[in-house]
């Protein structure tokens, strides 16, 4: 099963700024990206900034399970709107 510090010949970078009316199509994304999950040869992975009283989160998606248990990091409350936090999640 892949690691967060494994290094995938591919990956998949997901960037979701749903702290709107988008939230739970976000939430939904999640679990459908969760359907394929990461493989050896590729890495899922996502940032997920949530709507009013939630933080953002970062994921390494892996098949089944639940969303929740592929977080890798948590951001507390950011701005992704602003470019640098976009960098940030691509570095």
């Amino acid at each position: 099963m892949p690691t967060a510090k494994t290094r995938q010949p591919w990956t998949f970078m997901v960037y979701m700024a749903g702290d709107n009316n988008l939230d739970p199509d976000g939430v939904q994304d999640l679990k459908e990206m969760k359907k394929v999950g990461s493989t050896d040869e590729v890495n899922i992975i996502a940032q997920f900034d949530r709507a009013t009283g939630h933080v953002a989160k970062r994921y390494l998606l892996r098949k089944g399970g639940k969303v929740i248990d592929d977080a890798v990091a948590s951001l507390g409350r950011i701005n992704t709107g602003d470019p640098n936090r976009l960098m940030d999640f691509i570095k």
